[in-house]
């Protein structure tokens, strides 16, 4: 039954809410509000009082035909809060995305009061194959299985002195907050460590504190100089580097 509603949840929360008011969207909600309302009624597993009042909530807004972002959100803490994790693709991308690329990009950079600089340090973004693949990397495309509009991007590459650049991981605003980017971030300490890299590195920006903070539960520190390996000289509106040594 636990499986039922992790299911249901996962769903509810990756749709939009013009998505919810379509038929698909009233069947994916009246299957959450039953599955929420057998696991309350009969617990599958014990239940925190904060998990307890997301789904009670939750129910709540089902059961009044709530068809706002609200309910998105809401499902979107209730998934956080059971530990579900979306069901996410990434697909390589070439130069011919490089459109939507900067577009993901530069959403996820205006609502942190940044703006793309394509050309300075987001000029990869106008050659994805030249460079990523053409230096060993990927750059690839995020999305929720089974559909076609990207959510995210994710850029890594090998750098200097034995170390993996993350040079890109941005998400729309749909995608934040669901655990697409500690996944996305895990990819690339996972490719890092198969070609035995000796430390992911990469440069952010102060305004980027969600990110900041995904990149300290990870293990993350912030590095100058030497450490920082290509990022000793940090790119434009980027004001530290952080570093997470595999050995």
């Amino acid at each position: 039954m636990i499986e039922r509603l992790t299911t249901n949840l996962d769903a509810l929360a990756r749709l939009s809410p013009a998505e919810l008011a379509s038929e698909r969207g009233r069947r994916v909600a009246a299957d959450c509000a039953d599955a929420i309302r057998l696991e309350l009624d009969c617990p599958q597993q014990d239940l925190t009082a904060d998990q307890r009042e997301l789904l009670s909530a939750l129910g709540d807004l089902l059961d009044s035909s709530s068809r706002d972002e609200a309910v998105v959100r809401v499902a979107s803490a209730a998934c956080r809060a059971l530990g579900v994790r979306p069901a996410i693709e990434f697909r390589r991308a070439t130069n011919a995305d490089c459109a939507v690329a900067q577009d993901i990009v530069r959403e996820a950079l205006e609502d942190h009061g940044l703006g793309i600089l394509l050309d300075t340090s987001d000029k990869d973004l106008r050659d994805l194959e030249g460079h990523y693949d053409a230096r060993g990397g990927a750059f690839e495309l995020i999305f929720v299985a089974g559909r076609d509009e990207p959510i995210g991007v994710l850029g890594w590459r090998p750098g200097v002195d034995g170390t993996v650049e993350l040079k890109k991981v941005y998400l729309r605003r749909s995608a934040r907050g669901l655990g697409v980017g500690r996944i996305a971030v895990e990819r690339v300490i996972d490719r890092a460590r198969a070609i035995d890299a000796s430390a992911v590195v990469l440069e952010t920006a102060h305004a980027m504190t969600e990110a900041i903070r995904l990149y300290t539960r990870l293990g993350f520190r912030p590095v100058t100089g030497a450490d920082a390996a290509a990022f000793a000289n940090l790119g434009d509106d980027c004001e530290q580097a952080f570093r997470l040594d595999l050995g």
